[in-house]
């Protein structure tokens, strides 16, 4: 009894779980490129039970480095293509948390300015419906000595692990039918 119990629990933590991801500081400059970021499991929306740590060399998961190289080896990686960026809008990604500075420097005072300008006018369109007023916190600072961007603090995004699921099982259906329709397709050819 209490197995089952325990059991059932687990299944619906899984399923009621959701995967976060927090970027922490990117920063772009003439001559060097580096990110740091975390992507979570928390089960239940709330117990964090494993994370993995990103940056540019990349990934390290229960104490072991793997960098992209070694991933991109075994994995054959498909071309982005259109299907692949309409299949984002089908993770219904949440943006839970803004808390950031931004530091812009384009080496002349006037570019830079008019790209603090124009940083200042755009983000709080993008943000306004997305974040909450609360969770919403950023400055946009000048650099007027080097060519770069910079952004330290966190960004919080958040997916539903249904949501996964769901699509998973979509994306297997339309296989399981393409298949299908391709094996009629060579029957129908002898």
């Amino acid at each position: 009894m209490w197995l089952v119990f325990l059991l059932l629990i687990v299944i619906l933590g899984i399923l009621f779980s959701k995967i976060e991801a927090n970027l922490y500081s990117v920063q772009i400059t003439e001559k060097n490129a580096d990110f740091k970021a975390v992507v979570s499991l928390k089960f239940f929306g709330i117990l964090k039970i494993f994370n993995v740590y990103l940056n540019k060399t990349g990934l390290r998961f229960l104490n072991k480095k793997i960098a992209y190289q070694e991933i991109m080896s075994k994995r054959e990686i498909k071309k982005v293509n259109k299907e692949a960026l309409e299949m984002l809008k089908d993770f219904q990604m949440k943006l839970d948390k803004i808390d950031f500075t931004v530091k812009i420097g384009l080496m002349d005072m006037t570019l830079t300015n008019i790209a603090i300008v124009v940083l200042s006018g755009v983000l709080p369109v993008i943000l306004q419906n997305r974040v909450k007023e609360k969770n919403r916190k950023y400055e946009i600072l000048p650099d007027y000595q080097n060519l770069c961007l910079e952004l330290k603090g966190r960004i919080t995004i958040s997916i539903k692990f249904l949501v996964l699921l769901k699509i998973y099982f979509k994306n297997r259906k339309t296989e399981i039918v393409h298949n299908k329709n391709k094996n009629e397709r060579v029957k129908e050819s002898f």
